[in-house]
């Protein structure tokens, strides 16, 4: 809606605004019909000294603009919408309707003064001149929200103004800013800050700012006439200024600094606490005789549920003397931030009791405590309990409430900062309760030494989140040991379990698998006794994790599928219970990916879209929880590469980059989380990946750049973290093989070594582990399909028999993987073709042979599989183009006829691109067999249905280059 007020000083409230723009451009400043203008560009103003900023507004030509609806008109001046019409942007424009030397010069001091305040909650002007006539304007950004008095207005209760906080600490801090350029603005109220539907918050209307280091500015007094009685209304005249929102001094018209822009900040603190202003009167000398007679208004009073911190602040924000209110509005906003974060509050004093109570009441409040209110939590436990620990105040009287604070801190408390991502906030607390029992030594009770391991697995959690797992599992194994002094029972049980899970997830991050399913096979034995469904289901999935790392492939699908089972069950007793649908879609994402792993593509799509299902409602229900988020994204990622296998690039790179966009957010939240920031390159180099897939290697490049660059960063600060490394290998060997796609062949070999190094490395720490194996494989296998393309084939053969030797390696202890098997005949084909390339035709057919046994046995245990058909019909498009060669057309027939069964089936499931060309160059092939064979007949019937395939092509993409000269060969051939 738009804001249609009849004080000048409203003018500005340009949010909300609607109306179609004029079809021609208008003369801005007269009055009547539109017309259209042409003038010439703006000339330099005379006088000017050359560099000197000018002293007078420069001509534009109305022709820049192309002006529609007006948004607001005053007294003296109106707001109109307008379209540059040099950058193609909508804008607002304001201009003076009747100008004096006086309003005129009040209005050019604020075009300057706005467009020298530079801040995002601080409406930005974009142009100021003047029209032809000598009118002037400025341009600024049209802003489009709510006043803040009207969104207050549409609160009915505390908790929902409370709510308003983040918006007025956001024009707090634009005052502050305003402040440190020793700029006031003099008219703050709510009708003057707008509230955008995406969080922005702009404060406007800085026609009455003062700069307070121009001693020739505006004065605090002017004569203008009064045009309103309304009290919220803007009043130039004796005074200037909102009078329900103005200090006292400004009231009297005294000279005033940045102190009057803090009262009425905290005035209008007061109005979105209250749900009114703070004064009421008939009129305006009603209202401004109150506000110089004071006392200033009791917030506690008019808000009686209002928190005492921030009664507070607005109590000494609007102190009726300006020497007791903050110097300015940066103090006022520091206050403003500890309340919201949880801090003691700089204007409030507290005793140690009272903090005690203070925390513990709330922690037993009924309303659930946001990220917001958790994060001020850890941020405030950190004083309290030095406080409490440190002066070593454990009288009786104070004890059970310490106690009980610290079980909160500890224990409740991380459970909710977990998911918002923020746990690091607890280090404070988690250090001081781990110095206090380390000094009590050995003695204590059993809860004592259960907070006391709580305390050290905290700070184990904040240095995982840092990346520092070496210390993090110091902190894991020391709880381990506290859990196993205390008695027998099942709590004990968990808790020892519980750090258990813990070490083997780090002992997993570092690469030492065995280690891992030991740790996480003991925590499931102790599970099993207790019972904990939910518990046995959670280790059960992690366990099936890292049996997949390690290499044991149908182990981990037996686990997962345990998980999914005791999930489904547990949120079958309660389907309301978000966190078990959450556990629910992490287990079948595991699975998926695990069966995906296994090349069990189409249960592994079935099961990953299950998923999704039980995953996106609730994300939707609350997008700030990372943990939820996170899951999602893996959902995505694990989508993605399903549809690889599917030979669909455009809907992998769609679904990477949906995992992006919720990690991308979950890190903005947190940059200091190092996990967080790993996720996100991690996903940049999927998308990168899935862009080359894609045929955009030039964008996959760029985006691999700035992973790469991501990932080296954190390797270097952590070289002890297993995934980085793994993750930065990856993200150099794919980038190398877009490089060489680019022309870059040199570059690509030395990235491809770099990254084959890394896996070695790898390797070596971990030498029993085929995840290793298969890594260095696929780096390997990069660096010889490089050498390859650089017609270095002897150097290429010796790489790609070394990842064969890799790939053997990590089959002989996981032999039922499939994409490993798979590997093993693409690599033998590599084999082949190096070979070939060095005169060995005959040691190559053989091979090629070798990698068609391959295929059809994986084949065999999957045959619906299209990408495993696609391996087969390959293998015997090889062998029919080595016998080709070798003199053999009858044998090169066979292959190629077996080779057409395979990819028309293939064909006319799925005709796309990959599909009609492998179609198309098969029958191009057997028909010049065909021709060999003097089989002419046959030979025109195949190519005929080369040219139907080729059709077909070339109307799915009619530059395609490759099918337009296979279409003139076949032509050729067919009028011979």
């Amino acid at each position: 809606m738009a804001h249609d007020r009849s004080a000048e000083a409203d003018l500005d409230t340009l949010a909300a605004t609607a109306g179609s723009e004029a079809t021609v451009a208008s003369t801005p400043g007269a009055s009547g019909t539109d017309q259209t203008i042409a003038s010439s560009p703006p000339a330099s103003a005379p006088g000017e000294a050359r560099g000197a900023d000018y002293t007078s507004l420069v001509t534009v030509d109305p022709a820049h603009y192309v002006v529609g609806a007006e948004l607001a008109r005053g007294g003296m001046g109106r707001i109109l919408t307008a379209r540059d019409r040099r950058v193609g942007r909508t804008v607002a424009i304001k201009e003076l309707l009747r100008a004096s030397p006086s309003t005129r010069a009040r209005f050019e001091r604020e075009a300057r003064i706005t467009a020298r305040l530079q801040h995002p909650s601080i409406v930005n002007l974009l142009e100021a001149g003047a029209w032809p006539g000598g009118e002037p304007f400025y341009a600024m950004k049209l802003v489009k929200g709510d006043a803040l008095d009207q969104v207050i207005a549409g609160c009915t209760t505390l908790p929902q103004r409370l709510a308003l906080l983040p918006a007025l600490i956001a024009a707090v801090d634009a005052l502050a800013y305003a402040h440190s350029e020793r700029v006031i603005h003099r008219d703050l109220k709510p009708g003057n800050v707008l509230v955008g539907s995406f969080g922005e918050v702009v404060v406007i209307d800085w026609g009455l700012a003062k700069d307070l280091r121009d001693a020739s500015g505006e004065p605090d007094v002017d004569v203008s006439p009064r045009r309103d009685d309304a009290p919220d209304a803007t009043v130039v005249g004796s005074i200037m200024g909102t009078p329900a929102y103005m200090p006292p001094e400004q009231a009297a018209g005294e000279p005033v600094d940045e102190r009057a822009d803090v009262y009425a900040l905290g005035a209008m603190l007061f109005h979105a606490l209250a749900g009114r202003p703070p004064y009421a009167a008939r009129g305006i000398e009603e209202l401004l005789a109150r506000v110089i007679a004071g006392p200033s208004p009791s917030l506690a009073e008019a808000a009686p549920g209002a928190p005492p911190d921030l009664v507070t602040v607005v109590d000494k924000a609007m102190a009726h003397a300006a020497a007791a209110r903050y110097p300015s509005a940066r103090e006022l906003a520091d206050d403003l931030k500890k309340f919201q974060t949880g801090q003691l509050v700089g204007a409030h004093r507290y005793s140690v009791g009272a903090l005690i109570r203070r925390w513990v009441r709330r922690h037993r409040a009924p309303v659930a405590v946001g990220a917001i209110a958790a994060v001020g939590l850890a941020i405030t436990a950190t004083v309290l309990i030095a406080r409490v620990v440190d002066e070593r105040e454990r009288a009786q009287a104070n004890q059970a409430r310490a106690e009980e604070l610290m079980d909160f801190m500890l224990f409740d408390l991380r459970d909710k900062l977990t998911p918002v991502g923020r746990l690091e906030l607890l280090e404070g607390v988690a250090e001081k309760a781990t110095g206090y029992y380390d000094e009590a030594g050995d003695g204590g009770t059993d809860a004592d030494l259960r907070r006391h391991a709580a305390s050290l697995q905290v700070l184990g959690d904040v240095l995982r989140a840092r990346g520092d797992g070496t210390g993090a599992l110091a902190q894991y194994r020391g709880a381990l040991a506290l859990h196993g002094r205390r008695g027998d029972g099942a709590d004990v049980d968990e808790d020892r379990a519980n750090s258990r899970i813990k070490i083997g997830n780090v002992l997993l991050d570092q690469g030492d698998g065995a280690g891992a399913i030991a740790e996480l096979e003991a925590a499931q034995r102790l599970l099993e006794v207790v019972g904990a469904p939910r518990a046995r289901a959670i280790v059960a999935s992690m366990l099936g994790n890292a049996l997949m790392h390690h290499g044991d492939t149908d182990a981990a699908i037996a686990q997962l599928r345990a998980a999914v089972a005791l999930a489904e069950a547990e949120r079958a007793r309660a389907p309301s219970e978000r966190e078990i649908a959450h556990e629910l879609c992490d287990f079948q994402m595991t699975l998926g990916h695990t069966l995906t792993m296994k090349g069990e593509n189409g249960e592994a799509m079935e099961e990953l879209q299950r998923a999704l299902a039980t995953c996106q409602p609730i994300v939707d229900a609350d997008p700030r929880n990372a943990a939820w988020g996170e899951t999602l994204a893996k959902v995505h990622g694990q989508l993605a590469m399903a549809f690889y296998r599917r030979d669909d690039a455009r809907a992998a790179v769609e679904q990477h980059r949906l995992a992006l966009a919720i990690r991308t957010r979950i890190s903005e939240a947190d940059p200091r989380a190092v996990d967080a920031e790993h996720l996100v390159y991690d996903s940049q180099s999927s998308v990168a990946i899935a862009l080359a897939r894609a045929g955009e290697p030039t964008e996959a490049l760029a985006v691999y750049r700035v992973a790469i660059d991501g990932l080296d960063r954190l390797t270097r600060r952590d070289p002890s973290q297993m995934v980085w490394r793994r993750d930065l290998m990856i993200a150099r060997s794919m980038a190398a093989e877009v490089s060489a796609g680019l022309g870059d062949l040199d570059g690509a070999v030395a990235a491809a070594r770099d990254a084959a190094g890394t896996a070695q490395a790898l390797l070596d720490a971990d030498a029993g582990n085929p995840l290793r194996h298969r890594d260095s494989m696929s780096a390997v296998e990069m660096v010889g399909d490089l050498l390859s393309m650089a017609g270095k084939h002897a150097e290429a053969l010796e790489a790609h028999a070394t990842a064969l030797g890799h790939a053997r390696a990590a089959l002989a202890s996981d032999q039922g993987n499939r994409r490993v098997q798979r590997e093993v005949g693409v690599l033998e084909q590599r084999i082949a073709g190096d070979l070939w390339e060095l005169g060995r035709r005959d040691e190559a057919l053989v091979t090629y042979r070798a990698s068609l046994a391959t295929a059809e046995a994986v084949l065999a245990e999957a045959p619906d599989d299209p990408a495993l058909q696609r391996d087969v019909a390959v293998a015997h498009n090889m062998i029919g183009s080595s016998l080709v060669a070798l003199g053999d057309p009858a044998g090169a027939r066979a292959a190629y006829l077996a080779d057409l069964v395979i990819t028309e089936r293939l064909a006319a499931k799925n005709p796309d691109a990959l599909h009609l060309a492998d179609l198309a160059e098969n029958l191009e092939s057997l028909a010049g067999v065909h021709d060999e064979l003097r089989e002419r007949v046959e030979a025109d019937e195949v190519r005929t249905r080369a040219r139907e395939v080729l059709a077909q092509q070339l109307v799915l993409d009619p530059e395609d280059a490759d099918a337009k000269a296979r279409l003139e060969r076949v032509d050729a051939a067919m009028r011979r």
